[in-house]
């Protein structure tokens, strides 16, 4: 069985070995490999960005979760992306040892920076998450530099590199680790710009801020900003549209040369579907998990409470395999007939619950045979999860054979689809495979709720299928 963590709450302590009392601003650890300024992150007071951390322990497994103050949604969902990606990677990959914790480096009401340190069998390896406070909007690394100008800043850091200059290049042409194996970049304390190789491939490269200058977006100069002279980060009340230069250029326009900006799947260039199962664990779920890994696909697990109470490890086990888990409530009762006292305790307890096993909270909550009200949806809401409803019904609980499953899915499947089924059905779970050769074979990309539209969720509002998209289903 695989041991579970503890809950550590109270105000988030990023980056290890930090303690009450550190300067602001202090560098971080990662060796320079410069002569004159270091090319190190900075690592700002952690206090500045208010949230909690919960820690998950799974064998080899050691990962430490960021979970942002609830006025900043899309960066709590985007670290939530990020560290499924990191632990499918590893899953696919064949496990073993590996450790991750969270980092700040950079904060201000207009820019916010978390480093997701990690270390394993490929050595360290971070991935930086970038957010937006007044856009709500997260992005990967290159995000900092603007697309004029991404040429000129990749022919720079080739110059910068030396000897090493082919394998950087080829590096900064890559999606940021851990969709590609693309570099982190971030701003040291001094303002000059790092450029941070994964695995400990090639040394670091610096340019300072005065070389950096040219070629930064306005949120790259925002950044820089906040790793210098970090503050207090506060999201806006009402949230602004993104600047151009961190939007993908839409179709029939000039190329983006940039690697992609989206921390995952960009959802906004491929088909994407999310596959979700409910009213789990069962043992049996592990047939699921199996059947995910070999096609290298995720999923979105809504647990109930009594199966959680009874199977725990295999909260644990989907956790660790980088998969969603969310909340199907504390019981399986229809949530808009129960009193206020009693759905505050359903939804607050499954969530804790599922935070204590899983090692970070359920970001979404799909209230048993999708009843809900205003009350119900306000309650999800003030334990910061979205309601999450479907548009994609297999009826898979009723007609119990892989081809009606498969009808179903071809039938109702669009793009932002949300398909529902039960991983508590043998013949749920053995439909799995043919349901992701299906997705497949009709170009989709299956993704985890949270990816597929990490920006444009709301803490109590509900959906049914990928709220990026134009199209509803929600009554």
């Amino acid at each position: 069985m695989l041991a579970t963590s503890a809950l550590m709450t109270g105000c988030s302590t990023l980056g290890a070995g930090s303690a009450p009392g550190d300067r602001t601003n202090t560098p971080s650890t990662a060796p320079s490999t410069t002569v004159g300024p270091k090319a190190e992150f900075a690592r700002p007071d952690h206090k500045l960005l208010s949230g909690r951390r919960a820690t998950l322990t799974a064998g080899d497994l050691t990962v430490t979760t960021l979970l942002a103050d609830r006025s900043m949604p899309g960066l709590t969902f985007a670290l939530d992306v990020v560290r499924g990606q990191i632990l499918r990677h590893h899953a696919w990959a064949g496990g073993g040892e590996l450790t991750m914790e969270p980092t700040l480096l950079a904060s201000s009401s207009k820019a916010v920076a978390v480093a997701l340190n990690v270390e394993g069998k490929g050595g360290k390896r971070t991935s930086v998450v970038y957010y937006d406070p007044q856009s709500n909007e997260s992005f990967a690394s290159p995000a900092l530099i603007s697309p004029q100008k991404w040429a000129e800043f990749t022919a720079a850091v080739g110059a910068k590199a030396g000897e090493e200059k082919a394998a950087a290049l080829k590096a900064l042409a890559s999606p940021t680790w851990p969709m590609g194996q693309g570099p982190a970049l971030a701003f040291s304390q001094e303002g000059n710009l790092v450029i941070q190789f994964q695995g400990g491939s090639q040394p670091n490269v610096l340019l300072t801020g005065k070389e950096a200058g040219p070629f930064l977006t306005d949120f790259g100069r925002r950044a820089k900003a906040a790793a210098q002279y970090p503050t207090g980060a506060e999201a806006a009340q009402t949230f602004a549209p993104a600047s151009p230069d961190l939007v993908a250029r839409p179709k029939g326009k000039q190329k983006d040369p940039r690697p992609q900006l989206a921390l995952g799947t960009d959802c906004t260039v491929k088909k994407c579907v999310a596959l979700t199962f409910d009213d789990g664990p069962v043992p049996e779920t592990q047939e699921v998990l199996d059947a995910l890994n070999k096609a290298r696909v995720p999923a979105t697990f809504f647990m109930l409470g009594p199966s959680i109470d009874a199977y725990p490890e295999m909260v644990t086990k989907a956790s660790a395999n980088g998969m969603e888990i969310a909340s199907h409530n504390l019981k399986h009762n229809t949530m808009s007939t129960a009193g206020n006292e009693a759905l505050a305790h359903q939804i607050s307890t499954n969530s804790k619950n599922l935070e204590k096993l899983a090692g970070t909270a359920p970001l979404f909550l799909r209230p048993p045979y999708g009843d809900r009200s205003k009350r119900v949806d306000a309650e999800i809401g003030r334990n910061s999860m979205a309601v999450a409803l479907w548009s994609v019904d297999t009826l898979d609980w009723k007609f119990k054979t892989t081809p009606s499953i498969l009808s179903y899915v071809g039938q109702q499947t669009t793009n932002g689809a949300v398909v529902l089924m039960h991983d508590i059905h043998a013949t749920s779970r053995a439909a799995v495979p043919a349901v992701i050769a299906k997705l497949k074979s009709d170009g989709y990309t299956m993704t985890t709720l949270a990816e597929m539209a990490p920006s444009d969720y709301r803490f109590g509002a509900p959906f049914c299928s990928s709220p990026a998209l134009p199209h509803s289903c929600v009554r």
